[in-house]
């Protein structure tokens, strides 16, 4: 089976993005911002009436002062209202986006290697901030403004009614066909808002991989090229823009258009009632009130409603996202809350005996997109020594290693740890009993202490830190940095690439673990450094394996063992350097 071929599960519902509340404190949040909504919106619905009431008195010669005092008092109180309702529903959307973040975050660290590599940065970055952004119009300007906009429309199409049925039945009329268009607008715009998160996601990958290579653009003077290739890339994601936002812009006017027709045939038939006396004059003006009112509401829905596509197109993104399967055993290796568990590295699965060998692969295969990386691959590893696996470039080298520490599953054949099958271990205990260096000897954005002391539970002392700078000849130059060992790396303190190279490798020294797997750790060491590196591994290697992927003659020249792989297969084992 390829690496590219991922399940998608059934997300279970601690995992669903929540745009609901689900704690004491935001359901209050919620209900109050709710609640505040409401009543703002029902103090409006009864100005015209009041208003209505004061041209009668005035119309009368007597008129009612306190109908002025309660329509100040309700546009201040439901101003009021209004605005705390906003600042409620607010701060509940950006828990919303907040948590929907956080879970997109821990789901993507514990998804499959190949996986990750396969759908690029751009995609991951494009969920964390877009997509996971969006989500916001699903609550305020989404939840809310539909709900607001439907209490308006309908206690004002009932007030209306209470006033004059007859007019009612035009307005309603003279809206209809806003309606039809406004239905068909939606169902436009969720098409549309599918192609723009399709395209910024396309725009965020390239541009992504465009900084990752930005100093090989710089040396071949490509930024003119590379410049115009990104253009092309926003051109395509403003195009899509433009037409949401042109489909989108065709509810307004529609619903504007109607509003003018309705007050033109209410002002004529109305004017006609009013002449007849079946509705009085501060009634009629009270109704125009209101018909001039609710098109505020009704934009406002149609608006919500649109919104809303925006996020559910967002809030699906997201889901699928977090329904794709986390590699295997990872669902043992976090706790409820996301962390990863405590775990003793020396935990083994049940009825594990003692063996010869510390790793063990038999007949082992494995593709990558449809082409076969390991094919039946026999190895074994001692439990101390090193061992240098050396080959062509392509052949498998350093899949062997990603094979060890399950960053990839195998097509068949069988891997044992320790005399049992590596797929059996908890991967929290296997990656526990495993010190790593990739072959970028990548570090995490951090301090000098933080990257040397990653995935230990306890800190250890500065002693032993010092002494693993040491032993990668980085004791003076860290010493001499102006935090020490807790300088930030980056910003305006920049490693070489040989630097980073052997801070990198200094992890492995800091804490002791079985086994200890090295891809390439000297490739950016000069001669010098790379002899004295020699020599702490070759002391490190008395308590524990060492395997090294190298190219460099030094390094194969201290191994126990030579393995050389070609083709994914093992070509030749021995324990000389003339065997290679």
């Amino acid at each position: 089976m390829s690496e590219l071929t991922h399940r998608r599960s059934e997300v279970p519902d601690s995992n669903r993005v929540k745009v609901w509340p689900d704690s004491r404190r935001d359901l209050l949040r919620f209900c109050a911002s709710l609640l505040l909504a409401v009543l703002a919106t029902g103090s409006v619905l009864i100005v015209p009436l009041v208003v209505g009431r004061l041209i009668e008195s005035i119309s009368d010669g007597s008129p009612d002062v306190s109908s002025i005092i309660v329509m100040v008092i309700i546009v201040i109180g439901s101003s009021i209202g209004s605005s705390a309702s906003t600042i409620l529903v607010s701060k509940f959307a950006v828990s919303v986006v907040e948590s929907a973040r956080n879970h997109v975050m821990a789901h993507s660290l514990r998804l499959p290697m190949g996986y990750v590599r396969h759908l690029g940065v751009g995609r991951f970055l494009n969920l964390v901030s877009i997509d996971s952004g969006r989500l916001r119009n699903l609550v305020d300007s989404g939840l809310i403004q539909l709900v607001v906009a439907t209490i308006t429309v309908f206690g004002t199409l009932a007030v209306m009614l209470i006033i004059d049925w007859t007019l009612v039945v035009i307005t309603l009329c003279s809206f209809a066909v806003a309606a039809v268009i406004v239905i068909g607008v939606i169902t436009r715009v969720r098409a549309h808002h599918l192609v723009v998160q399709k395209r910024t996601a396309e725009l965020s990958e390239d541009f992504s991989n465009t900084l990752r290579s930005l100093t090989v653009i710089k040396a071949y003077r490509e930024e003119v090229n590379v410049a115009g290739r990104l253009a092309r890339r926003t051109s395509e994601v403003s195009t899509a823009e433009a037409r949401a936002a042109t489909t989108d812009s065709l509810m307004a006017p529609a619903i504007v258009v109607a509003q003018q027709v309705a007050l033109v045939s209410v002002v004529t038939i109305g004017a006609a009632r009013v002449a007849n006396e079946s509705i009085s004059m501060g009634s009629f003006i009270a109704f125009i009130l209101y018909l001039l009112q609710l098109t505020g509401p009704l934009i406002m829905g149609a608006s919500g409603l649109s919104n809303m596509q925006t996020g559910l197109v967002s809030r699906r993104a997201v889901d699928a996202h977090l329904s794709v399967a986390l590699e295997s055993g990872n669902h043992d290796y976090y706790d409820e809350s996301g962390l990863a568990k405590p775990c003793d590295s020396r935990l083994k699965p049940a009825g594990s005996t003692r063996v010869h060998s510390l790793v063990e692969m038999e007949d082992v295969s494995f593709s990558y997109n449809e082409s076969l990386v390991l094919a039946r691959l026999t190895l074994s590893l001692p439990f101390r020594g090193i061992t240098a696996i050396v080959g062509p470039s392509g052949s498998g080298k350093s899949t062997v290693l990603s094979v060890i520490e399950r960053f990839v599953d195998i097509d068949s054949g069988i891997v044992k740890y320790d005399g049992q099958d590596i797929s059996k271990w908890d991967l929290n205990a296997l990656r526990s009993s495993i010190s790593f260096l990739n072959q970028e000897s990548s570090l995490v954005d951090g301090t000098v202490r933080e990257n040397l002391t990653l995935g230990v539970e306890v800190c250890p002392s500065e002693n032993v830190l010092w002494n693993a700078l040491s032993a990668v000849s980085l004791l003076n130059m860290v010493q001499s940095l102006p935090g020490g060992l807790d300088t930030r790396i980056g910003g305006s303190v920049e490693l070489s690439g040989g630097e980073r190279q052997r801070l990198a490798l200094a992890r492995v020294f800091v804490v002791d673990r079985p086994l200890v797997l090295l891809d390439e750790p000297t490739s950016s060491v000069d001669s010098d450094n790379e002899r004295k590196i020699v020599e702490a591994l070759r002391e490190l290697s008395a308590r524990c394996s060492v395997v090294v992927v190298t190219h460099k003659a030094a390094m194969v020249a201290c191994a126990d063992q030579v393995i050389t792989v070609e083709s994914g297969r093992v070509r030749d084992l021995d324990y000389t350097l003339d065997s290679v």
